[in-house]
């Protein structure tokens, strides 16, 4: 298996392939981008042209009070937790078609280790996913 990884923050990014590689021998190729940005998209993209495994988490909005939440914050949170996701998987699924082989999970929150943090924007976009 080959691995591709991205994230926004290089050192915590080469520190996770790092274990990664220590642990399991596998290849690991980082990519340090914003991948809710096109250019992010297309430079992940570009590292693995034909995956049979798309992993998306784009991190999700921070946390907040609803009552505090500009329109604004609502189109990021869209855009980061369902519209990125949809654009990545328009890119890669028709390969797994024709390779009659593929898997594709959406990671929208780590709201379940936000015990008691108000994630409202995070859940807007999981019936765009589903």
């Amino acid at each position: 298996m080959n691995l591709i990884v991205n994230a926004r923050s290089r050192e915590a990014l080469q520190a996770t392939a790092e274990k990664i590689r220590v642990e399991t021998g596998v290849r690991v190729t980082t990519i340090a981008v914003d991948v809710t940005t096109e250019a992010g998209r297309r430079a992940v993209l570009a590292a693995c042209l034909d995956p049979d495994i798309l992993i998306s988490n784009a991190g999700g909005p921070p946390p907040g009070d609803f009552r505090n939440a500009s329109r604004d914050d609502w189109v990021r949170a869209f855009d980061a937790n369902m519209l990125t996701p949809i654009s990545l998987i328009r890119a890669v699924i028709d390969g797994m078609v024709d390779r009659r082989f593929g898997r594709i999970v959406n990671i929208t929150t780590s709201g379940g280790y936000l015990t008691g943090q108000n994630i409202v924007l995070d859940g807007g976009s999981y019936p765009g996913l589903m």
